[in-house]
């Protein structure tokens, strides 16, 4: 085995041929391609942190703005809330007010009601029968009037109801 010096020139020379040709047509446009893509990607990144800033303050002054709406849609309620309880305090002064005329005015009616069926109370057997007959309160099963007969047997027959005096009748008082 000897070394032969042509054999080495010829393979250094291929080696370097070789070298240039890998360099020129392989290895500069991998490399190219590379750092395009080292770009995009830095690129990329640089926009997301853009994004992810924008998005933060988006979300801070979506929170200031959402606190603010709450607070004014808190203070429109109250403001709302406070006028409806105003509003109804009124109605309820009122509708007792109402009632309470009402009432007053029912009461003195039935005082009146009262006292003038108590002045006209006290009727004979006789215009008892007629009211009775005129206002058909009772029919006999013969079709015929009431009698004063028929009243004077029925006053009689409740004494804790009538008073008979000097030939009237009045209803007794309820106490």
């Amino acid at each position: 085995m000897s070394i032969q010096i042509s054999v080495i020139i010829w393979t250094v020379i291929c080696f370097l041929l070789l070298m240039l040709i890998l360099k020129n047509w392989l290895f500069k446009p991998v490399l190219e391609v590379m750092e395009k893509r080292q770009a995009r990607i830095d690129k990329a990144k640089e926009k997301q942190l853009e994004i992810e800033r924008h998005i933060a303050e988006h979300e801070k002054v979506l929170r200031e703005q959402k606190i603010a709406f709450e607070k004014e849609q808190k203070l429109k309620a109250d403001e709302e809330i406070e006028s409806i309880q105003l509003h109804s305090k009124k109605r309820v002064e009122a509708a007792k007010t109402s009632r309470l005329n009402t009432y007053e005015t029912y009461r003195e009616e039935c005082s009146k009601e009262y006292s003038r069926i108590l002045s006209s109370a006290e009727k004979s057997t006789e215009q008892i029968a007629e009211m009775i007959n005129r206002q058909r309160l009772h029919i006999r099963k013969d079709g015929q009037p009431v009698t004063s007969n028929q009243v004077y047997a029925v006053i009689c027959r409740y004494p804790d109801m009538f008073v008979k005096a000097e030939g009237r009748i009045m209803l007794m008082n309820n106490r």
